[in-house]
């Protein structure tokens, strides 16, 4: 993990953020006052369930801080849940502040543009797109599985898009590894990340032998919600084999080149209210 420490900051430096000479400790209080009132009251809520089994009190001081940092860059667009997760990152890693702060702006402006605004409109938008990859890229028996969990895509992918597959779901190694290829890929990766979920772990329809089935996969039981199953599939599965889905979502960016996530959301857009 602590490679990360040098290795990511030269990952941000290509991608769109803050700039490393904007990031004094003056900055970062200047940005804070900036802070509105709901936004600052909001955050105080989070801080406490944010990952709590991960973050100490000098921890917790540490994300009010960066929380209050990003906010006051543009106090318009306030705070939504998900950022304190993905912030959460940053400050168990050791990033310092400055570097923290420029490594969530560019995080969230490559691979969720517009996903924290106040009505999620690039959430939403881009949960379209995934819809639409799904049925290009899935295999057909795939698809009969996704549409058997009767549960939106919107719904069932909010929380790994929103939040970058950060909420304590998964290990902390999980989670950096996945933004590994986050922070070198953007968005086509956060796109194959969950395709890869949904190949590897939907509940199948018929029995194999064990030796057939993936760490994590299931057999869809009567007695438990569909969509239950994928979740639980998919925690069994990154914990036990994660090698084996960072390969799964290799193997699918080739079909998903940022131009065509890009035609896809604008089509998306286009067509939303």
């Amino acid at each position: 993990l602590k490679h990360r420490l040098g290795l990511w900051p030269r990952w941000f430096a290509s991608m769109p953020g803050v700039a490393e000479g904007d990031c004094t400790d003056l900055c970062l209080d200047e940005l804070a006052r900036n802070v509105p009132p709901d936004a600052a009251k909001q955050i105080e809520t989070d801080i406490p369930r944010t990952l709590p089994r991960w973050l100490g009190s000098a921890e917790r001081n540490a994300l009010r801080r960066l929380l209050h940092a990003f906010v006051g860059l543009d106090p318009q667009e306030g705070y939504c849940q998900g950022v304190n997760n993905i912030a959460a990152v940053f400050v168990l890693l050791g990033f310092d502040e400055h570097t923290a702060l420029r490594g969530l702006c560019s995080l969230l402006r490559t691979c969720c543009p517009g996903y924290h605004d106040r009505t999620l409109r690039g959430y939403r938008r881009d949960a379209a797109v995934l819809k639409e990859l799904a049925a290009r890229v899935l295999p057909p028996d795939a698809m009969r599985r996704l549409e058997a969990l009767s549960v939106p895509v919107d719904v069932l992918a909010a929380g790994h898009f929103l939040s970058l597959a950060s909420d304590g779901t998964f290990p902390l190694i999980a989670t950096v590894r996945l933004w590994d290829l986050f922070l070198l890929e953007g968005s086509p990766a956060v796109f194959a990340s969950f395709l890869a979920l949904l190949q590897l772990y939907l509940p199948l329809s018929e029995k194999r032998s064990v030796e057939q089935m993936l760490p994590g996969e299931v057999v869809a039981d009567d007695q438990v919600e569909p969509a239950v199953s994928f979740k639980a599939a998919v925690q069994r599965g990154i914990a036990e084999d994660l090698e084996v889905v960072l390969a799964e979502i290799r193997s699918l960016l080739p079909q998903i080149p940022l131009a065509l996530v890009e035609e896809l959301r604008g089509a998306a857009g286009d067509s939303m209210p």
